[in-house]
């Protein structure tokens, strides 16, 4: 089993990561910007007090660790880049920690591109829509993608459509952008094919997208 060191941990996708991760036998350290959020986590789970931005409060998280998973969303208040400086730092240090693992949920609609894509006119409607009325957050969803791919861990860009709150159907899809592609996916399948992932190890610096 391996020490997992969570970014977005307090969010509605990676609440459910935490709980699953801890159930698989996975250590668990979260970083969280109120220590209040702790009580939603299983017991066992180290809380770490800091912003996803933070270098110092990155180090603190990534130390020890043998896998770094971001499921950073934007969050009331966060900066417009966000997602980029924190994948940025993180990767930094990991590579001077020697940590060598790093999972990143990304957003399909966002425009972020992986192998073998074919985009459907509506599919590439709905990224035109998101960068017209969320261009920054899609700037920052692209950007810190970029650096995933450019960085020399064993990366992998967990690509997802449209989030939902549904129960985990008990299997997903794993493929490319396209006519056979799902529109949907629950947050509890991503979780399980995040923790599937760090597992076995399938799909290193590759960009799956995971439907339902």
């Amino acid at each position: 089993m391996s020490t997992v060191a969570v970014l977005g941990a307090t969010g509605r996708t990676g609440r459910i990561f935490v709980q699953e991760a801890v159930k698989r036998g996975h250590t668990v350290k979260a970083l969280v910007r109120s220590v209040n959020a702790r009580q939603d986590f299983p017991r066992g789970v180290t809380v770490i007090q800091g912003d996803a931005g933070d270098e110092s409060s990155l180090q603190q998280l990534i130390e020890g660790a043998d896998v770094v998973v971001s499921l950073l969303g934007q969050a009331k208040g966060s900066s417009s880049d966000l997602k980029m400086k924190s994948t940025r730092q993180s990767l930094s240090i990991m590579q001077r920690k020697g940590v060598k693992r790093f999972l990143r949920l990304a957003s399909a609609p966002f425009g972020v591109p992986g192998e073998g894509d074919d985009p459907t006119g509506g599919q590439k409607l709905l990224t035109g829509l998101a960068k017209l009325f969320a261009g920054s957050m899609v700037n920052d969803e692209r950007n810190a993608s970029e650096d995933v791919r450019r960085s020399s861990v064993e990366w992998t860009l967990v690509r997802a459509p449209i989030l939902t709150d549904t129960p985990y159907p008990g299997k997903y899809q794993v493929g490319s952008l396209g006519r056979k592609s799902g529109r949907r996916v629950s947050r509890a399948t991503i979780v399980q094919f995040i923790l599937d992932e760090i597992e076995n190890g399938k799909y290193i610096r590759k960009s799956p997208l995971v439907t339902d």
